[in-house]
């Protein structure tokens, strides 16, 4: 049983981050990408947020929370060293979208090399964890940035199509990342909750300490642009999860930090959904998507 339930995990998170990626591929249009990276100060703004001031979160609170559990501890380095991508989101804010086309380009791009950098000095003097950086890379440029360039290599010439097959390879993203969750959920069962109640409660309240510091980083570091900072906020609070579990089931494995993953995104959701919810009932005036005639900020 043990083992068919870790090839479904494997099977099917791997599944998710491909499908995932060759459906982002597919929406991400150059020429959009090339306008917004014109935006140099708020390009370098998200790059600070996500890849700087949210690890350095992460940084002080297992300084500050410095007996939290094995799991926890790999699953918030794991998150805080995996920007990640948050476009429904921002649509429904009334955000900035050839914005959060780009920083969703750029950040799956970069993050084939920062995340095992980010990781390895949050590491620094955790005993009990042994990180293998070259397999991390590995694993990136696999699942993730290969499948995002076939994507985008696709898309060119044939945009309808990609437009159409989009959603449906998005939705069986869906499918496969709800059967691998399904499968922890009934680990997490037959261990009687025990990875779970092992995290404590500092593991959330450090969680969510950074989710607070990350919604507010994106939002400042939007610029004067309402709907740019929309975007920035959730895009720098919202952390690959799928990419993480690929990432701690292949480089941590029987450490129980697929578990804190999913209970650490717990708390990241709701209180970034809730910063959603109400900027939905709150519209931008003239919040529709820079042209390339208009000033960059």
């Amino acid at each position: 049983m043990d083992d068919l339930l870790s090839s479904v995990q494997s099977i099917t998170l791997t599944g998710y981050i491909i499908l995932t990626m060759l459906a982002m591929g597919m929406k991400l249009a150059l020429p959009q990408i090339g306008r917004t990276f014109k935006r140099t100060r708020l390009i370098v703004m998200s790059l600070l947020a996500n890849l700087i001031i949210v690890p350095a979160a992460a940084w002080i609170a297992l300084r500050l929370f410095d007996d939290l559990p094995t799991n926890a501890v790999i699953a918030i380095v794991l998150l805080a060293s995996a920007p990640g991508y948050a476009p429904i989101m921002s649509a429904r804010s009334h955000g900035d979208l050839p914005f959060s086309t780009t920083l969703i380009f750029l950040l799956s791009a970069v993050s084939v090399v920062t995340i095992p950098v980010t990781a390895t000095i949050l590491f620094a003097g955790e005993a009990a964890v042994e990180i293998d950086s070259w397999s991390i890379v590995q694993t990136l440029l696999l699942y993730q940035l290969i499948p995002l360039g076939l994507g985008m290599a696709f898309r060119k010439g044939r945009e309808e199509q990609a437009e159409g097959f989009a959603p449906r390879l998005g939705t069986l993203a869906q499918v496969s990342v709800g059967v691998a969750v399904l499968t922890y959920l009934i680990d997490l069962v037959r261990d009687d909750g025990t990875p779970l109640l092992d995290m404590g409660w500092q593991s959330f309240v450090a969680w969510a300490a950074i989710t607070a510091v990350a919604l507010a980083s994106g939002y400042v570091g939007g610029g004067p642009k309402e709907s740019a900072r929309r975007t920035l906020s959730l895009h720098t609070a919202i952390r690959n999860v799928g990419v993480s579990l690929l990432v701690a089931s292949k480089s941590f494995p029987d450490m129980g930090a697929e578990i804190g993953l999913l209970a650490l995104a717990v708390v990241m959701y709701p209180m970034a959904m809730a910063l959603m919810f109400r900027w939905e009932r709150e519209p931008i005036e003239s919040s529709e998507p820079i042209k390339a005639s208009e000033p960059t900020v």
